[in-house]
């Protein structure tokens, strides 16, 4: 396993925060260098009283999905369950509750063994885009680390949030670091919000998603304003849902 794939694991966050209304946005995938699309991602999300349900389709750049994730659970929810798939390569990941127990899944590959692992119960514990709903209740983060699900290594790792100064007025920028024998061999993550609104704008680091040849790939995700579009129903999520997938990006 790459080091630099473990803290990816912290991207499929929930850009727009929480809100009362249905939620369909964008969010744009760049190369550091040279600004070119790696990608993007779609959300839909949809809530029914104190549940809500989010599919996110990831895109190649000329508009066809590649892979698909659900994460169901309850609004502001720091610890959903949470199913990821990608038809390239075959690989999932993903964590669930069953019998009152927490249990996380990965397959590297289509050709890999599928591995399972029971999850010790932790304090303070974050799944996937819960991240987003922790850090909103947490706008000021304590000093001791939070127990983040790396699916990879089928286990909770210890993971720093700190603030950091933001040159732009109305923004907050955290940066995200593994606290673990493995932490020093990740590069950290930079994540910068609207002060105001709490929303997430911008990500930098390392993706969760593979580029075309199997390798780590470094991002920057913009989630603009002009990208959150009309709020879904059911049936747009369900006519989502059955999207095809793609082996490949052209």
């Amino acid at each position: 396993m790459r080091p630099s794939l473990l803290l990816a694991l912290i991207l499929p966050l929930a850009p727009l925060g929480a809100q009362a209304a249905n939620e369909h946005y964008l969010g744009y995938a760049y190369a550091p260098h040279g600004g070119a699309e790696r990608y993007r991602e779609e959300h839909w999300v949809v809530r029914d009283g104190a549940r809500q349900t989010r599919l996110v389709l990831y895109r190649c750049p000329d508009g066809a999905a590649f892979a698909r994730k659900w994460v169901r659970g309850g609004v502001d929810d720091p610890a959903p369950d949470f199913a990821l798939f990608d038809q390239r390569d075959g690989y999932r990941e993903g964590a669930s509750r069953r019998d009152g127990e927490r249990h996380v899944y990965m397959q590297a590959r289509a050709s890999a063994a599928m591995q399972n692992q029971k999850l010790p119960a932790v304090a303070d514990p974050v799944i996937d885009a819960g991240f987003d709903a922790w850090l909103r209740a947490h706008w000021d983060p304590p000093a001791a680390p939070l127990q983040f699900l790396v699916p990879s290594r089928l286990a909770w790792a210890p993971l720093e949030v700190q603030v950091r100064d933001q040159p732009e007025p109305g923004q907050r920028t955290f940066r995200l670091r593994l606290d673990a024998w493995y932490g020093f061999a990740a590069p950290p993550l930079r994540v910068t919000y609207d002060r105001d609104s709490r929303r997430l704008r911008r990500f930098e680091g390392p993706s969760n998603l593979r580029d075309g040849n199997g390798g780590t790939q470094t991002v920057r995700i913009e989630f603009p304003a002009d990208a959150e579009l009309a709020p879904p129903t059911q049936q747009d999520m369900d006519a989502a849902a059955a999207t095809p997938l793609t082996g490949r990006c052209d």
